[in-house]
């Protein structure tokens, strides 16, 4: 090749940026996002107060926090996990090998919080939040936040989807700008989420301070 022959720069793209985006896939989306309102977890009185087994509470937990799994093979907890958060002095270690309600309380709350926070703020946070507060009313104040999220959130993405939803020969979207459409809801919100875990680190790392 001759010295003054710049190199050639080929721009590769994904075998998947030209996949169109079904109105049923749209639907299906739409259809999860009006069932997250059958996602609510128990209240404190309705929490086994018998104490549970190392097993029962991840049936428990499996069942009861499903609807945070991305697909049917995510584990939400596991054995090693309930052990790390016990060393790591975000959970209390078990009554005579049982959890009680204290400890499902806390466990739920970590489940939910562990893909943006890690362990060690949630020590911190947790430790913080239980401050003149009882284990009881940290849980009532995570159902709270989270069933608004759920809300305020739900309704957003599904006025969003709605006109995604016509078919394209109703004068509807397109497929493919129904997919570039899609991703621009699902950049801002994560985009949304990272500005809000962002400040949210600073305030925990000015607790643990």
């Amino acid at each position: 090749m001759p010295k003054n022959d710049a190199p050639v720069i080929q721009n590769i793209q994904s075998p998947k940026k030209n996949v169109p985006v079904s109105e049923d896939r749209v639907s299906d989306i739409d259809r999860w996002l009006r069932e997250l309102d059958h996602t609510a977890l128990p209240d404190w009185d309705k929490l086994p107060d018998i104490g549970l087994y190392m097993d029962q509470v991840l049936t428990l937990m499996d069942r009861q926090l499903s609807f945070y799994k991305r697909s049917d093979d995510d584990k939400i907890l596991t054995k090693a996990m309930i052990n790390n958060y016990t060393k790591d002095g975000v959970l209390p270690r078990p009554v005579d090998k049982k959890y009680t309600p204290d400890h499902l309380a806390l466990i739920s709350l970590v489940c939910a919080l562990k893909p943006v926070v890690s362990i060690s703020d949630l020590g911190t946070l947790t430790d913080a939040a239980l401050q003149g507060s009882s284990e009881e009313e940290l849980y009532e104040l995570y159902l709270r936040i989270q069933d608004e999220a759920f809300i305020d959130v739900r309704r957003q993405v599904l006025a969003e989807l709605e006109p995604l939803k016509n078919a394209s020969d109703a004068g509807g979207v397109l497929a493919m700008d129904r997919r570039r459409l899609m991703a621009d809801i699902a950049l801002r919100l994560s985009l949304e989420a990272r500005v809000r875990v962002m400040m949210a680190q600073k305030l925990i790392d000015s607790i643990g301070k």
